[in-house]
C-alpha cells in the first residue's frame, strides 16, 4: 500500500513539474498546457482571462528576460487522494531581466491536481504575491 502511495504522488509531483519546466523554457502556451480546465460545474467564460489567456501578463514578464528563468520547487507537501490531490510549496523564480537586473524570488504556491482518464492534471494553482525571503519584504513585481 505505501508503495502505491509513493507511486501516485510522484505522479503528482511530475504534473506539478510540467508547470516549472514551463517556466524555466519560457513558455505561456506549455504553461497553459499543462493543467486543465475543469469545466464541469463552471459557468461558460467567454475567452480565457488573466495568466491562462495569450498575451497575458505571464507571457509579458517571461518575455522580459534574458535567457532562461530559474525555477525549482521547495518543501512541497502533498496530500492525496484516489482522484483528487493538493500540493503546497515554495516556488524560487530567478533570472535575468533584459534591463540587466537579476531577481531571485520565492513564492509560496499552492496546487490543486485531479486524476483524469489515469493521469493527473493541474486544475487550480495559486501563486500570491512573491516575498523575498532575506528582506521579508513583499515584492514589487507580482511573477504569475
Amino acid at each position: 500500500m505505501e508503495n502505491d502511495r509513493e507511486r501516485e504522488e510522484a505522479h503528482i509531483r511530475t504534473a506539478i513539474d510540467r508547470r516549472a519546466n514551463a517556466l524555466r523554457a519560457r513558455d505561456g502556451r506549455i504553461w497553459r498546457q499543462a493543467a486543465i480546465v475543469m469545466k464541469r460545474h463552471q459557468p461558460p467564460r467567454p475567452r480565457p482571462s488573466g495568466a491562462d489567456a495569450p498575451g497575458s501578463g505571464l507571457e509579458r514578464w517571461l518575455s522580459s528576460f534574458q535567457g532562461s528563468v530559474a525555477c525549482a520547487i521547495h518543501d512541497l507537501s502533498i496530500t492525496a487522494g484516489d482522484d483528487e490531490a493538493c500540493g503546497h510549496g515554495l516556488l524560487q523564480i530567478s533570472g535575468c531581466k533584459a534591463d540587466g537586473h537579476r531577481i531571485d524570488m520565492w513564492v509560496p504556491a499552492t496546487f490543486c491536481l485531479r486524476k483524469v482518464d489515469g493521469a493527473w492534471k493541474v486544475t487550480n494553482e495559486r501563486t500570491p504575491l512573491s516575498c523575498h525571503a532575506p528582506e521579508r519584504k513583499a515584492s514589487t513585481e507580482a511573477a504569475v
